[in-house]
């Protein structure tokens, strides 16, 4: 994918949507939107179906649009948003 040029603050993007900041990673910038199985830590992906499961417990993206009820299915090192 093409990266976004420039980068987006995480804290930015946040702030558009009225999501509430993390505590961690708050100085993430995206740097494209990927796939959950190809994105890597400037990445921003999203997990809608249960079916993905393993490919969220195995992502290696910064950030992740995620239901609430499958936010525990990220690595602690992702951003559930």
């Amino acid at each position: 994918m093409k990266p976004l040029d420039p980068p987006i603050p995480l804290a930015d993007l946040l702030r558009a949507i009225a999501a509430p900041a993390p505590v961690r990673r708050a100085g993430l910038a995206i740097q494209r939107l990927a796939p959950l199985d190809t994105a890597g830590a400037g990445d921003l992906s999203f997990l809608n179906d249960p079916r993905y499961a393993a490919k969220a417990r195995a992502t290696r993206a910064g950030a992740v649009l995620v239901r609430e009820a499958d936010a525990a299915l990220l690595p602690a090192s992702c951003v559930a948003i």
